[in-house]
């Protein structure tokens, strides 16, 4: 009989059969030639062709197709938008080249899985945003705090760290710079 921290029938660790299944099930929502997708929440689109949901959005120039979740990349005008507005800034791409989110938490976790693997060293704010403290732990990679001084990280102490070590990235939390650099008012005597 396998242990708690086995999977039956197997000699790896319960999360990583678990995990192996989880990607296996996420490889196979990406594969197009099933006719219904596994976990894509959508029937094939051969259920739809003549529903009142198609008819509708037809006659305001939508579509229910397969996209009609979108791009997993986001809205397109939104991507057309910003490119829009690097480009006048200065800043060269095209909506292609532009992933939207879910928010900051979305992002770092997209981050950290596409440039960092376990035993990288990345600086992080100290104090930070825990959140990220979790997910970097998640991932195996090691954590240095860089000292943060009211008005931003430590001069010194990050030239030490990036002397002594070779940190894949420096995670900042622009946050934390504002909350240090505020100072409580000194209260009034009077109760108004």
């Amino acid at each position: 009989m396998a242990s708690a921290g086995e999977a039956a029938g197997s000699s790896r660790p319960r999360h990583v059969a678990e995990a192996v299944d989880a990607a296996s099930l996420l490889a196979a929502q990406l594969e197009q030639s099933f006719q219904i997708r596994v976990g894509d929440g959508r029937p094939p689109p051969s259920w739809t062709e003549q529903s009142e949901i198609r008819r509708h959005l037809g006659a305001h120039g939508r579509t229910a197709d397969a996209e009609a979740y979108g791009s997993a990349l986001g809205f397109l005008p939104l991507r057309q938008q910003l490119a829009r507005r690097l480009a006048d800034q200065h800043i060269r791409t095209g909506e292609d080249n532009i992933l939207l989110t879910f928010g900051a938490n979305h992002a770092l976790d997209l981050v950290i899985r596409a440039m960092l693997s376990p035993g990288d060293t990345v600086l992080v704010d100290e104090p930070g945003y825990y959140p990220l403290f979790a997910k970097l732990t998640l991932a195996q990679v090691r954590m240095l705090g860089v000292t943060r001084a009211p008005e931003g990280p430590s001069v010194e102490d990050l030239v030490a760290k990036l002397a002594s070590e070779r940190p894949k990235l420096f995670s900042r939390n622009r946050s934390v710079t504002i909350r240090l650099a505020v100072r409580p008012r000194p209260r009034s005597r009077t109760p108004f």
